[in-house]
């Protein structure tokens, strides 16, 4: 991670999505939200809008396989440490049979100040 200017830090993240199934899973979707504005940094310099979500999206995942993302962020040098600490993400996907799915993560929420919230 490195600051620019505007004290914005420049993150690297890399998302993988797996199949442990033996079938393909189908119309795959990946929301991950995070709780300050991010942009996304992309290879040939254009930056995107601020946001709070960054979709991810692939056709199939074929079973036993992964598919991985790799993207560039910019979000604020000074927060993004303890905010990082609130992000979350949803999966959805079809199953060979067509019944749609849908995954989170974290499983629970974060403690605040050692309690579930």
């Amino acid at each position: 991670m490195e600051g620019d200017a505007q004290e914005r830090g420049r993150w690297v993240y890399e998302f993988t999505a797996s199949n442990p199934g033996q079938l393909p899973i189908s119309d795959v979707v990946i929301e991950i939200s995070f709780t300050l504005g991010i942009e996304r940094l992309h290879y040939e310099g254009s930056i995107d809008k601020p946001t709070k979500t960054l979709s991810l999206t692939t056709p199939v995942i074929a079973g036993g396989k992964d598919r991985t993302w790799q993207r560039t962020l910019l979000m604020n040098f000074k927060g993004g440490h303890a905010a990082l600490e609130n992000t979350s993400a949803v999966i959805s996907f079809d199953d060979a049979e067509g019944a749609r799915h849908q995954n989170k993560w974290p499983k629970r929420k974060p403690q605040v100040d050692g309690q579930m919230t």
